[in-house]
Order: C-alpha cells, then sequence, then structure tokens
C-alpha cells in the first residue's frame, strides 16, 4: 500500500491538469463516457499528501520499536544514516540528470510557453537550480527541481535526530505531541515549517509512537475483528477523503487525521501478516527508492512523449500514465538494486556481528 501511494503522490497533481482541462470543456454532464471515467479516477489521485500521513505514522511505530530494540544510540543513528542517506542522494543525483535532459530535449517547457500546471512550475524550478540549492538538499532543505515530494524527509529527520531524547519517557512525548496537534487544529499550523512541525506533522509521529505503546492491547483487539470489515472501513475512509480533499482541498486537517487513523487500523491488523507474493515484498522493499525517484522519472517520460510526439501538452492524455508508471517503477528498483539493497545487506551483517559479539 506505500509503494502504491509513492505514485499517487505525485500523480495527482499532473492528472490535475486533465482534469482542469476537461472541466473547461464544459461540464461533467455535457463529457462523454470516456471523460466522466477519466475525471472520476483522477479524483483517485488527491490524496498523495493524506499518504505522506501513513509514513509519518508507520515511522513513528517502526522508530520506537527500533529503539526498544537498540543497544546505543550510536548504533541507531548509523543504521538510520545507512539506511536512508545514500538513497536520499541517488535521488538528488537522478533529479539533477533529469532536468539536465529536459533542458536539453524540451527548451519549450522552460521559456514559459506552457503557463499552467506543472508546467507552470518549470522555468522558476530552473531559476532555482543554484549551487547554494544543491548544497541546502544535501541537508535536507529540499529546493532543486524535480523533488516536491521530498517536502516530507525534513520532517521525518528532525523526528530521528530526536527519537532518541523522546524515547527516554515516550509516554511523555506523545502526551505533549498530541496536545500540541490539538492546538494546531485551532490555529494557522501551516505558516512555516517550524510551527508546521511541532503543531501539525509531529502529532502524527506520536500516533505511531502511541500504537506501539499499547501494541498489545490494540493487536490483540483488531485480531477479533473479520478481515473483510477492516478493508471495508479502510476504503470508506479513502471514500471520504477524496470527496473531503475536493471540498476542502490538501492538505486540510480533516483528511490528514482521516489517513492516522487507517494507518493505525491497517498496522494493528496488518502488521504481522507475512506478505507471500514475491512482487508485492519487492515492492515495499523499494518503496523509498521509488518515493525518491519517481517524480523526476516521471518528467523524464513527460519530456521524452512530447519529444516524440509533438503533443503539446501530452500529459493530457490517459495512456500517458500506463507508459509512465512502468517507467518510475524500474527506475526505482535500478536504485533499489545499485544502492538500497547493498545499503540493507551492510546493515545486516553489522546486526549479524553484534549477535555474534553479545554471544
Amino acid at each position: 500500500m506505500a509503494a502504491f501511494y509513492v505514485l499517487l503522490n505525485h500523480a495527482r497533481g499532473f492528472l490535475w491538469v486533465g482534469g482542469e482541462s476537461l472541466q473547461a470543456a464544459g461540464t461533467l454532464g455535457a463529457l462523454n463516457l470516456f471523460d466522466q471515467v477519466w475525471v472520476a479516477l483522477n479524483q483517485l489521485t488527491r490524496l498523495g499528501h493524506e499518504a505522506v500521513i501513513l509514513f509519518f505514522v508507520h515511522s513513528g511505530f517502526a522508530i520506537a520499536y527500533s529503539l526498544s530494540r537498540s543497544r546505543g544510540v550510536t548504533g541507531f543513528y548509523q543504521r538510520r544514516f545507512v539506511r536512508l542517506y545514500p538513497t536520499y542522494v541517488v535521488g538528488l543525483l537522478w533529479a539533477y540528470l533529469v532536468l539536465w535532459i529536459a533542458t536539453m530535449l524540451v527548451p519549450e517547457f522552460f521559456d514559459g510557453l506552457y503557463r499552467f500546471g506543472a508546467y507552470g512550475r518549470f522555468p522558476d524550478e530552473l531559476r532555482e537550480f543554484t549551487p547554494a540549492a544543491v548544497l541546502k538538499n544535501l541537508f535536507y532543505i529540499p529546493t532543486v527541481p524535480f523533488i516536491p515530494q521530498f517536502w516530507s524527509l525534513p520532517h521525518e529527520v528532525i523526528f530521528y535526530l530526536a527519537a532518541p531524547l523522546y524515547m527516554r519517557c515516550p509516554r511523555a512525548y506523545v502526551g505533549v505531541s498530541l496536545a500540541l496537534a490539538v492546538v494546531g487544529l485551532t490555529v494557522g499550523a501551516h505558516a512555516n515549517f517550524v510551527v508546521q512541525h511541532v503543531f501539525v506533522y509531529n502529532g502524527f509521529f506520536a500516533v505511531g509512537v502511541l500504537l506501539f505503546l499499547n501494541w498489545e492491547r490494540v493487536s490483540m483487539a483488531m485480531r477479533d475483528i473479520p478481515r473483510w470489515a477492516v478493508l471495508g472501513a479502510i476504503g470508506v475512509g479513502f471514500v471520504v477523503s477524496v470527496v473531503l480533499s475536493r471540498h476542502l482541498g490538501t492538505p486540510n486537517r480533516v483528511t490528514e487525521w482521516i489517513a492516522a487513523v487507517v494507518s493505525v487500523v491497517a498496522l494493528a491488523k496488518f502488521a504481522q501478516v507475512e506478505m507471500k507474493s514475491r512482487p508485492l515484498k519487492l515492492l515495499g522493499e523499494a518503496s523509498y527508492s521509488l518515493y525518491v525517484t519517481h517524480v523526476a522519472t516521471v518528467i523524464l517520460v513527460l519530456c521524452l512523449f512530447h519529444a516524440i510526439t509533438g503533443f503539446a501538452p501530452p500529459i493530457e492524455t490517459p495512456w500517458f500514465w500506463p507508459i509512465a508508471i512502468p517507467f518510475a517503477l524500474a527506475v526505482a528498483y535500478l536504485a533499489y538494486w545499485a544502492v538500497e539493497a547493498p545499503c540493507r545487506r551492510y546493515l545486516q551483517r553489522l546486526r549479524d556481528r553484534a549477535a555474534v559479539t553479545a554471544a
């Protein structure tokens, strides 16, 4: 599920360009059946922001679990660095390469010819590509083009850095964080990064930690609920979030907290279920590589599509995405096998060595 939402995270922004063009052509009732289906499918991509909330809750749970088994803070930081940073740098380098290819292949995307939707951002993003911006990105300050999905990573990094301190008094951390999140519901908490982290997004990490602290009780309660009922509840949450995001916009607090509840329910019911499908298991393992590379890959396919076909803009064609998604998966798998998988093997060797030493 996480990997699926990675693709939705940025696809929603691009697909909405097509939805706007259809709306400009007339009311929904005036569209043919194909166009109506296309508009409906477009709405399924509106929850990219909420998908990130799922990651935040899962991260809070996973980091609390990891620290409960950790033998020291230094080892925890070492594992987080090896697990995340090399793949992050690969995502940056891939975005830089795609930017260079795009400016050579389709310079018209960067001269202001198309001033709507995703295309309207290209000229501004090119101007922001400076040495200072590249340096900032190395320290998790996203400014370089073609990595808009990286907005969530600084929040993750801050939580990772502070987690050993939080876990000294986890219940106090959860109580304070959720209290601040309640305050954030009543104030303009999307003002700047610090306010966002303290009053909004840190609360979702705290939800994951709270689930870890009450894991036995919650998982036992969910064990007696039929799987079909849980999947139905998750489906209802998804549909309600789609409807609300259309009326309230995204991000909004209501759908964010629906996503948090869905994440808790999914974890409590399915976290201990073994994934038997090898392709789906691999997709889950490579989801981080997919997250850091997919936007740049989609833009590269967009540029190639435009250069070959001459369609302007080609993103409005429904058959673009069946082409783009396999390319995004292919690049993600290459990044996974080249960087992320070796890092995982290295960490496994460290764990094995530590186990031998302890014995």
